[in-house]
């Protein structure tokens, strides 16, 4: 179609029709969200590069305490995992002293 006053109606109908149908699109802002820990600083998100760790800077003692503090071991699971493996295997081992007798006799 030539460029003529026609051909502009057209076009002008056809951009109303999109922004009424998707008016999300012409506004759409793109966000970015990071979390941090507070061991970590020297830090600059964009939205163009993500090549930057090599200039983070990294407080290890900080780092350090607060793996402590939030990885405390728990003790209770292999103390239960013992519990539950001398539950099975004294029964087991009386079980097969009782055979290995009655074979003997």
């Amino acid at each position: 179609m030539e460029d003529t006053p026609e051909r502009q109606k057209i076009i002008d109908r056809m951009l109303a029709i999109v922004r009424e149908d998707a008016p999300w699109i012409w506004g759409m802002v793109p966000k970015d969200y990071q979390l941090n820990h507070s061991w970590l600083s020297n830090l600059k998100p964009n939205q163009m590069a993500r090549n930057s760790l090599k200039y983070l800077e990294i407080d290890a003692k900080l780092r350090d305490e607060r793996r402590h503090q939030w990885n405390r071991p728990e003790y209770w699971p292999f103390a239960a995992l013992c519990a539950l493996f001398l539950a099975i295997a004294i029964p087991a081992y009386l079980v097969y002293r009782r055979r290995e007798d009655m074979k003997a006799r």
